[in-house]
């Protein structure tokens, strides 16, 4: 199972931590992308979002972003299969 060690709440679009949300392994911007984007190689981007009476209100918090390398990603969606049938899953992993 997987915890998450920490939540960067981001509120500036331009800076952006190159380490992985839950394991600090360094993450690497990809070739094309520029430093201040969130595209990073084999990695995974998750926007949480909330609301007044949900389970965290994004008001209070802002909306967290999450970054996980290719690792981590993997157990996330084999953990979960909501997540497996969100990205077909199926499909994705014999490219």
């Amino acid at each position: 199972m997987i915890t998450i060690k920490k939540v960067q709440v981001v509120t500036s679009r331009t800076e952006y931590s190159a380490t992985c949300d839950n394991c600090d392994t360094p993450l690497v911007h990809d070739a094309v992308a520029s430093k201040n984007s969130m595209q990073f190689q084999d990695a995974l981007v998750i926007d949480l979002n909330g609301g007044y009476g949900m389970f965290f209100d994004s008001l209070i918090r802002g909306d967290p972003r999450l970054v996980l390398c290719e690792k981590c990603a993997n157990k996330l969606i084999k953990q979960f299969p909501c997540f497996q049938r969100a990205i077909d899953w199926e499909n994705l992993k014999d490219e």
